[in-house]
């Protein structure tokens, strides 16, 4: 069997018998073309003449085009899940990645923070347009007034807490203990916290 028909054997059992999206789709039909151009060009065709050679060279060129290396991380992802297809399917003994190893290092970049300066200007900005919530456009209608002052109540709950935006939109009055000036916030995996806000309550 060809590389190219066992590709598309691949992507047909793979995606069109499943509820996977055309974006990942499109990765995957992209990152096995570009791998059968570069082993054709190594006048390799059959599936079964695939070498671990092949596929360690084929990594070493992405690296010399400077990919990213999370690029490089789902392109051997696409393709180490197809031979995985082959081998389940009987067409390959095995995965001619079964013994590699790659060394991939992901650059970190550190999160880009608002200065202390520019959170306070921020606020004041807001608390400047957040007029009084007893004015009878705030309380009659959903705009103006009202939305002033949820935006200078997201700053402060954003500020004072460091919660996620995610986060944030989930919250409701159940959240919030009046009392204790904290909110309890429903986190990943079913996780909860609780971060302190002020809270003023006008009688």
């Amino acid at each position: 069997m060809t590389i190219e028909e066992a590709v598309c054997k691949f992507l047909y059992s793979h995606f069109d018998q499943s509820d996977r999206s055309p974006k990942t789709r499109s990765a995957y039909t992209r990152d096995l073309a570009q791998f059968c151009t570069f082993v054709t060009i190594k006048n390799v065709t059959n599936l079964s003449s695939l070498e671990a050679s092949h596929c360690e060279s084929w990594v070493v060129t992405l690296k010399e085009r400077e990919l990213a290396s999370a690029t490089i991380k789902r392109k051997l992802a696409t393709v180490k899940c197809f031979f995985n297809y082959c081998v389940l399917n009987d067409w390959i003994d095995r995965s001619p990645f079964d013994r590699l190893r790659f060394r991939l290092e992901t650059a970190r970049a550190l999160p880009k923070c608002l200065t202390i300066s520019d959170a306070t200007k921020m606020i004041d900005h807001v608390s400047r347009n957040c007029r009084t919530a007893n004015d009878s456009q705030a309380a009659s209608t959903i705009g103006g007034d009202f939305l002033s002052i949820r935006n200078a109540a997201i700053l402060e709950i954003l500020f004072s807490t460091g919660i996620r935006v995610g986060e944030l939109t989930t919250l409701d009055l159940s959240s919030l203990d009046e009392q204790g000036q904290t909110i309890r916030i429903d986190g990943k995996g079913g996780r909860q916290r609780f971060g302190s806000v002020p809270i003023v309550v006008e009688s």
